[in-house]
Order: structure tokens, then C-alpha cells, then sequence
């Protein structure tokens, strides 16, 4: 019986690392949990795609609602050679506290691009 107390402890500690991140090809960007105040934290490994990534994220963010979440994001492989697009998962709190979530695509007119157009 106190093995089992033990794992329920190890269950309501809080976790250190964040639940919500992204990778593409090799990179990872951690999103913080809150008010979205700190900065996110990008791993060592980069390529070619990390400079944008961050970028991307915020111009996203700018297109949301205050209380709107990107649960994950996936760059998507474009037909256009500068074009740029994603399929983000975005979340939020309904009525009665229960939580909604819709598939949204966004799109970049260029890979340095800090402004992008959604869609469903």
C-alpha cells in the first residue's frame, strides 16, 4: 500500500519541462505555460528552419485570441518553393469550462516572412 502512495506523490508534482513544444527536423522550441510573457527556449541542435521557427510562432500567436493555445504545430512541405505553411492545433476554454480545439492551416508568402494569413 505505501508504493502505490508513493507513485500518487510522483503524480501531483508538478512537471519541470514544459508540455508544449514543437520540433522540425531536428529543431525543438518549448512554448512556457501561462501568459506567454517569457521567452520560448530553443534547443541547441538548429538547421536551416530554426531561425524561422520562432519567427513563424509569434506571427501565429499575433493572429490568435488572448485566451487561444497552440497545442502543436507541423510545417508542412509546400508545392511553391518560398512559400511556407502549417497545420496548427489551437485550443481554448468553452462554456462550462470545457476545452475546444480546431485544425487551422497558416501560410507565410516567403520563409523570413513575420506575417501569415489562416485558414481552415
Amino acid at each position: 500500500m505505501e508504493a502505490d502512495s508513493g507513485e500518487e506523490e510522483c503524480r501531483s508534482q508538478p512537471r519541470s519541462i514544459s508540455e508544449s513544444f514543437l520540433t522540425v527536423k531536428g529543431a525543438a522550441l518549448f512554448l512556457p505555460r501561462g501568459n506567454g510573457s517569457s521567452t520560448p527556449r530553443i534547443s541547441h541542435r538548429r538547421n536551416k528552419h530554426a531561425g524561422d521557427l520562432q519567427q513563424h510562432l509569434q506571427a501565429m500567436f499575433i493572429l490568435l485570441r488572448p485566451e487561444d493555445n497552440i497545442r502543436l504545430a507541423v510545417r508542412l512541405e509546400s508545392t511553391y518553393q518560398n512559400r511556407t505553411r502549417y497545420m496548427v492545433v489551437v485550443s481554448t476554454n468553452g462554456r462550462q469550462d470545457t476545452e475546444e480545439s480546431i485544425v487551422l492551416g497558416m501560410d507565410f508568402s516567403s520563409n523570413d516572412s513575420s506575417t501569415c494569413t489562416m485558414g481552415l
